[in-house]
């Protein structure tokens, strides 16, 4: 019988993972092993920020270098060891397989080793291994067995979530309401994530929501076509937004209604020009990936890809005029433009300001004008 935690058990444990060498998060599901690592290494001790713990790319990695950091005590604590966090490790798994058997049937001394994987298969020597001496968490959907078929345990999915929106929102969703939004994401729990946020913003008294507001805020289809399109037009692909926009309208949606989800994705990168802005005026040197989280950027779903794309291909002189361009759009929604047509308009105006850049001809300068005598 397999040893492992189901990602949901070990996030809701009181006490701290038990403590051991050896920890592999293995699973498709990003958010929940986004979620399991920061648990986790709370639990050890710290985060990532702290000097006990190297996060090392798995693609990147070679054996040596890793077997040093566990064998090394650390500096800033009373002799224990460090925590040796590989990312992406598939790949250095498949390639130091051996290593890996071997180190655990020799632990070093106090060190922890924590690999992420998405592949983690039953039938190998290192799965047995880990499964008696490790701290084996799936992080994926969790299964109920039948006889002898297992399936997606909807129910358990469901309990979660309830309990979720609750800790980090302050969301009191019914079972019926939590398995509608469930339903709603096509089972994505990163997405779960990101509506429950905005859920949180129209909850009533009490944190409570009703079914239409979850029909009418999260929107399943409608949702990721405004997704869609917030995305390719930051990235400056108008053409793929202006498409978007013209299915979200032929389906009858109100460009009004539409404009207030498409802001609440694109006023972050208003908030992503401000924490610049501070870390700049502390005198420290603007760190993109600390001001993109802040900013409210996810890491699962692909959203920091797009936004570290979007940053530049925007530039610095348009990202800081994004409060103002929203401004400028909600405005006109509510006035010149309230027509349905009209609100069009103003829409594709506000796309096309995000719009790539022409490149300019080589030579066309002014300075290169006149260099050659044109």
């Amino acid at each position: 019988m397999s040893n492992h935690l189901h990602a949901f058990d070990f996030l809701e444990a009181e006490q701290p993972a038990r403590d051991g060498h050896f920890c592999v998060l293995f699973g498709d599901d990003a958010f929940l092993q986004l979620l399991v690592r920061k648990k986790l290494l709370q639990d050890l001790g710290g985060g990532e920020a702290d000097f006990d713990v190297i996060m090392v790319d798995g693609d990147n990695a070679n054996w040596p270098d890793i077997h040093d950091e566990l064998t090394t005590a650390s500096l800033f604590s009373q002799g224990t060891g460090r925590t040796v966090f590989v990312e992406s490790a598939d790949q250095f798994v498949k390639k130091h397989r051996n290593e890996l058997e071997d180190l655990l049937a020799r632990p070093p001394g106090s060190g922890k080793l924590v690999l992420s994987v998405k592949s983690w298969p039953a039938n190998t020597k290192l799965y047995k291994s880990f499964d008696k001496s490790g701290l084996p968490i799936h992080c994926g959907d969790p299964q109920t067995k039948r006889g002898r078929s297992k399936s997606k345990d909807t129910a358990r999915i469901v309990k979660w979530i309830v309990g979720y929106a609750q800790n980090e929102y302050q969301l009191n969703l019914t079972q019926a309401q939590a398995r509608q939004l469930l339903e709603i994401v096509d089972g994505n729990l990163g997405r779960a994530d990101q509506e429950l946020a905005k859920l949180s913003l129209f909850a009533g008294q009490g944190g409570k929501v009703s079914e239409d507001d979850i029909r009418q805020v999260v929107g399943g289809w409608r949702a990721q076509s405004i997704w869609d399109a917030a995305a390719a037009t930051t990235c400056g692909d108008t053409e793929k937004a202006l498409e978007h926009l013209a299915n979200l309208l032929q389906s009858g949606e109100h460009p009004l209604a539409l404009y207030g989800q498409l802001s609440w994705s694109l006023r972050r990168y208003g908030r992503l020009w401000e924490n610049i802005a501070r870390q700049t005026r502390s005198g420290r040197k603007p760190d993109l990936s600390v001001a993109l989280g802040q900013a409210g950027f996810r890491q699962w779903g692909g959203e920091m890809d797009v936004a570290n794309e979007s940053v530049r291909q925007l530039g610095r002189v348009r990202v800081k005029q994004f409060y103002r361009w929203l401004l400028t759009t909600d405005l006109a929604l509510k006035g010149t433009h309230s027509d349905a047509r009209r609100a069009r308009f103003a829409l594709e105006q506000l796309f096309f300001r995000m719009a790539k850049m022409p490149a300019k001809p080589a030579g066309n300068s002014p300075a290169q004008a006149v260099k050659d005598g044109r």
